[in-house]
């Protein structure tokens, strides 16, 4: 059990409020521990956020930059339209030049599908045979068999054609009247190779199957009525390759004209986020370079919250700063500000949209070289600012870390020795208080003896 000590209750001396106060001012030189180590656990979180902005930064300008490995190429944006939309739609990507070309729809793929005879069953859960039996189901040109166990319902047939990969049909149970149902099936795939056969045990379904329809491609006729006209065919509605970088998806027979032309909205709109996300980076520095004017009268604990003035003169944010301007000043080599992409006076990076699209217009290959290149070089600073190994920023957040650590460790050191001392202290003082303690009896029993020999000396006269 612990003990309690109270000190003062016969000299009136209290040794409690005395080791308090003395506490108290040697607690103070605490606090510049405290302070130290909350601006640089706040600096920490400032380089942390603006860690990821610049990351993002390099995201933005990465997606600028052809990839030739993911064949991601934002200067192939491309538009395309159809003049007869319930004919056909389209769309484009990566074409050489724009170009237009009429063509004929002739046909539109569509799945083979048939229909078996009527089946006399109670219903969908009544068993088909009383004994195992199967269906020969050719599609693709290639039959397969579908085999049946005896006591299988209509249910369980139909299910059992669906399961079949190889068959690559569907199966729906479709009721005719009370007591009879037929089977259809239908190819899961599209084109001319899709007509359907069904032989086997076809009296379990009802006597031969028909044919609803026959399987057929797309066709595609390209000058139709010359003497150049030719078509193309494909297995499924989209017709490929028959337009570089344009896909044709086939809707009902007819005549449209296909026209392709480059977009230069879908390029500046990249273009466009990369200049933001450098703008949300420097903006980023600007911010917290400033000192808040309300932060004087911040309320109590603001301070460990408020970013105000962190990085005024620091040397990593002068230094991202100095690396994102640099880009878009540009150099001989490539000069941003000739596509619309400059630096104003405060700092901020500006995209003229206008001024992009009329170079482009004029010379799309001198537009996308220096737009690359500064890409290129945003995505290299953004790299060399964030490396998780050596990145500028990542020094900076990794320093301060290690300097909150030391001040706590600091500060748990500190709180040791001022522990130490109170209790060096506190019992000083009551050594204090016991001897004045000690002193005032000694005095309290000398006063009474003298007062005896007074009274003695006084009975005496």
């Amino acid at each position: 059990m612990g003990s309690m000590a109270v000190g003062g209750l016969l000299t009136g001396f209290d040794t409690k409020a005395v080791v308090d106060q003395l506490m108290a001012v040697e607690r103070l030189a605490g606090n510049r521990i405290t302070k130290a180590q909350t601006s640089a656990s706040a600096l920490s979180g400032v380089f942390t956020q603006l860690n990821g902005l610049v990351k993002s930064m390099g995201d933005a300008a990465t997606a600028v930059v052809p990839d030739p490995l993911t064949k991601t190429n934002i200067w192939e944006s491309a538009g395309a339209a159809s003049s007869n939309k319930d004919v056909a739609t389209v769309t484009a990507k990566g074409i050489a030049a724009p170009s237009n070309l009429t063509v004929r729809v002739d046909t539109v793929a569509r799945a083979g599908a048939v229909m078996s005879g009527e089946i006399p069953v109670a219903d969908r859960n009544t068993p088909v045979k009383s004994a195992p039996w199967s269906l020969s189901v050719t599609n693709h040109g290639t039959p397969t068999t579908i085999d049946f166990a005896a006591g299988d319902t209509l249910n369980t047939v139909a299910q059992k054609i669906n399961e079949h990969k190889d068959a690559d049909v569907n199966a729906t149970v479709v009721k005719v009247r009370d007591g009879a149902y037929r089977l259809q099936l239908t190819s899961k795939t599209t084109g001319a190779d899709t007509t359907l056969e069904v032989g086997g045990d076809v009296d379990a379904i009802g006597g031969p199957v028909k044919t609803l329809r026959a399987g057929a491609d797309t066709v595609v006729t390209v000058g139709a009525g010359s003497e150049a006209e030719f078509s193309v065919s494909s297995k499924t509605t989209t017709v490929d390759g028959l337009m570089d970088g344009v896909s044709i998806t086939a809707l009902t027979p007819g005549t449209t004209t296909i026209t392709t032309t480059r977009d230069p909205d879908a390029i500046a709109a990249r273009v466009q986020a990369m200049v933001d996300a450098a703008n949300a980076a420097l903006s980023n520095v600007r911010i917290n370079s400033k000192v808040d004017p309300n932060l004087g009268k911040a309320t109590a604990g603001k301070d460990a919250t408020n970013n105000s003035g962190l990085l005024i003169g620091n040397p990593t944010a002068r230094s991202v700063t100095n690396s994102i301007t640099d880009v878009f000043v540009g150099s001989s080599a490539a000069v941003p500000s000739m596509v619309g992409i400059s630096v104003d006076k405060t700092g901020v990076i500006t995209f003229d949209k206008a001024k992009f699209s009329e170079a482009y217009g004029k010379d799309p290959a001198a537009v996308e070289k220096t737009v690359t290149a500064t890409a290129q070089k945003l995505a290299d600073a953004s790299k060399a600012l964030t490396n998780a190994t050596d990145g500028t920023l990542t020094a900076a957040i990794k320093g301060q870390d290690a300097i909150v650590k030391d001040y706590t460790d600091q500060a748990k050191r500190f709180d040791d020795r001022m522990s130490a001392k109170q209790a060096t202290l506190t019992a000083q003082y009551n050594a204090l208080d016991r001897m004045l303690s000690k002193m005032k009896s000694q005095g309290d029993w000398l006063a009474g003896q003298l007062g005896a020999l007074n009274n003695a000396n006084a009975g005496s006269k």
